[in-house]
């Protein structure tokens, strides 16, 4: 009787996440702040413009470090002074989310 009564503790908590995948969310997530904070200048789905570089395909561990050196205000080439303040107004989990996301594409 105890195991039917967890079970079904469990099985309400799944319905009560609404079958979302922790992943999904976290690229639904990133492709919102890529939209809002980084489309403009790097294209849709990341696929560069004008000077901008394609970032789409890029390891994530490599957009994310690099985004990181932005924030943290590190010079690494010739457009650090312009990511800066994008990469600033990033939390740590939305670099990773953005990085992801990028990642994917």
């Amino acid at each position: 009787m105890m195991h039917r009564f967890i079970y079904c503790i469990v099985l309400a908590g799944l319905a009560a996440c609404g079958g979302q995948k922790p992943a999904a969310t976290a690229s639904a997530a990133g492709e919102a702040k890529f939209a809002s904070v980084c489309q403009d200048c790097h294209g849709p789905r990341g696929q560069g413009q004008g000077r901008f570089p394609k970032l789409a395909g890029r390891p994530a561990a490599e957009l994310a470090t690099r985004l990181r050196q932005y924030k943290a205000g590190h010079k690494s080439g010739n457009m650090s002074d312009t990511m800066r303040p994008f990469a600033q107004a990033l939390s740590e989990q939305e670099i990773d989310q953005v990085a992801a996301y990028l990642a994917a594409q």
